[in-house]
């Protein structure tokens, strides 16, 4: 009796440190995700920094262009326009590359919600049988069992 309620004690000790060995590796792999999307989220901030800056000085050549133009017909105007609209499209598809690598970030909510539904997942795989069904008793993963 005592050496069965040993191996009982023994087999749930195991399990329970199974499951705080899944919970480390768990967070661990979301701590990961997460300084991923940190470290994609400055760079692309970083990108953007610069195509506002660049189109600050797009800006200042267009409003040296403009003071050109004004100051009676002289050749360094049509230099400056040059100038500015370069500025201007180098400005727009820089903003564009971090503007599309902003989009590309994932939130922290679905990565939380991807891991979930990969543990769920695994566990399904783990705990069902061939054909999907749980070995026994109701389906653990939050749907009703179907007999």
């Amino acid at each position: 009796m005592r050496r069965a309620a040993k191996r009982w004690l023994d087999g749930l000790r195991a399990l329970g440190e199974a499951y705080l060995g899944v919970i480390k590796a768990e967070l661990g792999a979301l701590e990961k995700d997460l300084g991923a999307s940190g470290r994609r989220l400055v760079v692309s901030l970083g990108v953007i920094a610069l195509s506002l800056g660049i189109g600050f000085w797009a800006l200042a050549a267009l409003t040296f262009a403009a003071i050109e133009i004004l100051a009676i017909w002289l050749p360094r105007w049509g230099a400056s326009l040059i100038v500015a609209l370069f500025l201007l499209i180098l400005a727009a598809v820089v903003g564009s590359l971090g503007w599309r690598r902003l989009r590309g970030i994932e939130s922290p909510k679905a990565t939380v919600e991807r891991h979930l539904e990969d543990h769920r997942d695994w566990w399904r795989e783990q705990i069902g049988t061939p054909g999907g069904r749980p070995q026994r008793g109701p389906d653990l993963v939050g749907g009703e069992d179907e007999e």
